[in-house]
C-alpha cells in the first residue's frame, strides 16, 4: 500500500527516533497505562504497588510468560488450552 510505504520511509528518514529494540519488559510507559486502564487508576492494588504489567512480542510471547510465570513462581504444571486452539500456542 503507497500510504504504508510512505510512513515506513517517513519514519527511516526520522534520526530523532529510537529505533532500538525496546527493553525486556518493554516499554514502561505503555505497560504502566496498560496496566492502568485494565485495572482502573484508583485501583487499591496499583495504588499499593502490588501490580506490575509487561509488554510482549504477540499472543504467543504473552502466553509462554504467562506459562513461565505460572510454573516458576506459582508452581503450577497443568495447563487447560482450548480445542481448536491456534497451531503455534
Amino acid at each position: 500500500m503507497p500510504v504504508v510505504r510512505q510512513v515506513e520511509e517517513t519514519l527511516a528518514k526520522d534520526y530523532t527516533l529510537n529505533k532500538e529494540y525496546l527493553p525486556v519488559l518493554g516499554l514502561p510507559a505503555f505497560s504502566a497505562a496498560a496496566t492502568s486502564m485494565l485495572l482502573g487508576k484508583d485501583s487499591k492494588v496499583l495504588m499499593e504497588g502490588r501490580a506490575v504489567g509487561i509488554q510482549t512480542l504477540s499472543g504467543t510471547g504473552a502466553l509462554r510468560v504467562s506459562a513461565e510465570f505460572l510454573s516458576r513462581v506459582l508452581e503450577y504444571s497443568v495447563v487447560y488450552s482450548s480445542d481448536p486452539t491456534w497451531g503455534n500456542y
